[in-house]
């Protein structure tokens, strides 16, 4: 994905809730160092598996003494939460302490690579977070946060139409070998954030995330529906945006929603977003349909009650059912697209192009998104790269200049047509 170096940091002051979360987040990152191992005691130095009884025993203590010492951690900051959340009596309306819920993660927890906390990869992104002892579990590994650096939107599972996939849904994965969908998520969220990398400069490691696996406390009914109705918040708190862009993920209304939410706020150049590692030619006739007959009322909600939800939170933002709809397809098409020509390796020759991203293109003109498609349309991607010396850096420059001059004003113009006016002035 593209994006421009210099992505605006979000504002905005920290809450008076946020300040005793980040009193207590000081001796909670400590302790959960001490649960993952990370801390070396010296009377552990000997040796790290006990070779008596006596040692068994006292590692033992100490195991069960860092379990309680986190158990009290969380217990403390879920209080703090409690006390951000205000009166939900009134649903349609979404709570002010947004900075007392937010949560974040770190990219070492999300992964492949270091899958922190977690003893396989992609373990967090196919866990069964119903289960309350499995939520408490990855949740204790976020902390408090009065901003994000990006959101991360994706969907719990997929139906085996993603890129070399079987059938794998969200508790895959729970009997310890983790589903082949949750590491294939891991490696292309490491990729998504290698992408950021290259193209903001920042470390990765000191960049914070927010998921919903690990930020959302679901073993709490009143803390999760305040995180629901705070969503718009979490979003405006982000800097950017990150899309891991299965099949699946256009009929899933929270997903979809999300991304729009964000867009109506922010430009598209802070989203950063993962098609390749889930499309092929074998199911872009699934991800087409997925566009072509994508309607608000046709999308998936696991709990109907979360429809009612979303439906009120377009027609908070939005001028009309109409309009999103047109809006989440210019966008959704727009991304994939650039994801494709982001990565010219991938299409450097004219059939190449034609075989993997030239159909993409043709779908705005199919659907009557006419300006869309002349400023893709544009950009030859083959030629370009070609004129360059197939020089990767040269070519990102020259296609961040066509995006800014060409694409995005047309995005900006579906967006003011799309969204409500009070939208657009926050």
């Amino acid at each position: 994905s593209v994006a421009p170096q210099d992505v605006a940091e979000a504002g905005g002051g920290a809450a008076s809730g946020w300040k005793r979360a980040a009193e207590l987040a000081v001796p909670w990152l400590t302790v959960r160092d001490e649960l993952r191992g990370q801390i070396h005691h010296p009377e552990d130095e000997k040796d790290t598996a006990p070779s008596t009884a006596g040692e068994a025993s006292e590692l033992q203590r100490r195991r069960l003494a860092a379990e309680h010492r986190m158990s009290t951690q969380v217990s403390q900051e879920l209080d703090v939460m409690r006390r951000a959340v205000p009166d939900l009596s009134d649903a349609s309306t979404a709570p002010d302490g947004v900075r007392g819920l937010l949560r974040a993660a770190t990219f070492a927890h999300l992964n492949a690579e270091d899958h922190t906390g977690s003893s396989v990869p992609g373990e967090v992104w196919v866990a069964d977070v119903v289960d309350p002892d499995v939520s408490r579990r990855f949740f204790s590994l976020s902390s408090p946060a009065d901003r994000i650096d990006y959101f991360v939107s994706h969907s719990w599972d997929d139906d085996g139409n993603a890129k070399g996939m079987s059938d794998f849904g969200p508790t895959a994965g729970n009997d310890g070998a983790t589903s082949e969908f949750g590491w294939r998520k891991s490696v292309a969220f490491g990729n998504v954030v290698r992408t950021i990398k290259e193209m903001t400069g920042a470390d990765r490691n000191a960049l914070s995330f927010w998921n919903d696996k690990m930020c959302v406390p679901q073993f709490d009914i009143e803390l999760k529906t305040a995180c629901i109705h705070s969503f718009d918040g979490f979003i405006s708190a982000s800097q950017g945006l990150v899309v891991l862009l299965t099949p699946r993920y256009i009929r899933r209304l929270w997903c979809v929603y999300e991304l729009c939410c964000f867009l109506s706020v922010k430009p598209m150049s802070n989203v950063f977003v993962n098609l390749r590692s889930f499309a092929s030619a074998d199911n872009r006739d699934v991800y087409f349909a997925a566009i072509r007959e994508f309607t608000v009322d046709g999308c998936e909600c696991k709990v109907e009650f979360d429809r009612r939800v979303l439906r009120e939170k377009v027609r908070k933002h939005y001028v009309g059912d109409e309009e999103f709809v047109r809006f989440t397809q210019t966008t959704i098409i727009s991304l994939a697209i650039r994801d494709f020509f982001a990565y010219p390796p991938m299409i450097k020759t004219p059939e190449l192009f034609a075989e993997v991203a030239a159909p993409w293109v043709e779908l705005l003109r199919d659907l009557k998104f006419d300006a869309l498609h002349t400023a893709w349309a544009a950009f030859d991607v083959p030629s370009t790269y070609a004129s360059v010396e197939y020089d990767d850096v040269k070519y990102t420059e020259l296609l961040q200049r066509h995006l800014a001059k060409t694409v995005y004003p047309e995005l900006d113009r579906e967006r003011t047509h799309a969204c409500r006016p009070d939208t657009l002035s926050n």
